[in-house]
């Protein structure tokens, strides 16, 4: 990770997303492209004194000097920091087009996530459209010796699904790699609950057979990866809620999670990816296939 775009905090925020990708890039050094969002529908009764321009320059400024402080207290190692000021009410849209005009790594934004807090509109438009992987910060502490845990669909033998699952793993282990991090490996096998529920399987007999198949292709990932053989998560149940728990017993500080990509269904993040987002209370790291 070389080149990572940061989505500024709101006005007196804690800073939490330059915070992140500056660890992130203390070793190796890089740079951060801080961005600094500002919009104001400006009424025309709206007695200022000023014209619109005037209003919307003077905003701008006072929001540069603002990050231009930030970055000051924060800079450190060799680390590059710049600073954009842009006027755009569609954060998720500049973004998007942004990332595809300048090469990035990543985009890292702030969620200030709550017990009752759910992605804002910004993030799942950002999940949907941006090319690149979005790093949403939870707000907790990372710990010294922290844990990146990756979501591997390996139930499905579709090329497209593998091909997520390397790009995945490719993912968290570099991330892993940077935090210095132990990386683990969680899979869901899911029975459909209406076919348990008629009695028209044997709902052990399924799962004891399917661990059996994925068993094989995950220990050659492990071995390609270099991930130990405890650090995989094989759960019955679904995957919107064994991600959440199996992050929360290991402690995971990062989940690597990979979105659908339904062709005419663009405005989808994936029923399944979207449940498990909505649950996690870690660091999420978003991957599109």
């Amino acid at each position: 990770m070389k080149k990572i775009l940061v989505v500024a905090d709101k006005s007196g925020d804690k800073h939490l997303a330059l915070d992140r990708a500056l660890t992130l890039l203390d070793d190796q050094g890089g740079s951060i492209v801080v961005v600094g969002f500002c919009y104001l529908n400006i009424d025309d009764d709206l007695d200022s004194g000023l014209s619109e321009k005037q209003l919307q320059k003077l905003i701008m400024q006072q929001r540069q000097q603002e990050l231009e402080q930030v970055v000051a207290e924060k800079r450190r190692g060799n680390v590059k920091i710049s600073i954009r000021i842009i006027w755009e009410k569609n954060i998720a849209r500049w973004i998007t087009q942004h990332v595809n005009e300048i090469a990035y790594d990543c985009v890292l934004k702030s969620g200030n996530r709550s017990e009752s807090w759910l992605h804002t509109p910004t993030d799942w438009q950002l999940f949907h459209e941006c090319p690149i992987p979005v790093f949403v910060v939870a707000g907790k502490s990372w710990k010294k010796k922290s844990r990146v845990l990756v979501a591997l669909d390996m139930a499905s033998k579709k090329p497209a699904k593998q091909r997520l699952n390397k790009k995945l793993l490719f993912e968290a282990k570099a991330l892993s790699q940077v935090l210095h991090a132990e990386l683990h490996i969680v899979c869901a096998l899911e029975i459909p609950r209406v076919l348990s529920d008629l009695d028209l399987v044997d709902a052990r007999k399924l799962i004891k057979k399917r661990r059996a198949q994925i068993e094989p292709r995950l220990e050659a990932l492990c071995d390609e990866y270099a991930i130990a053989s405890d650090h995989v998560h094989i759960k019955q149940g679904e995957p919107h809620r064994v991600v959440p728990s199996t992050a929360n017993k290991i402690k995971a500080d990062v989940v690597v999670a990979g979105t659908a990509s339904r062709k005419g269904v663009k405005k989808l993040v994936g029923r399944t990816a979207e449940a498990i987002l909505t649950r996690l209370y870690t660091d999420i790291y978003v991957v599109k296939p």
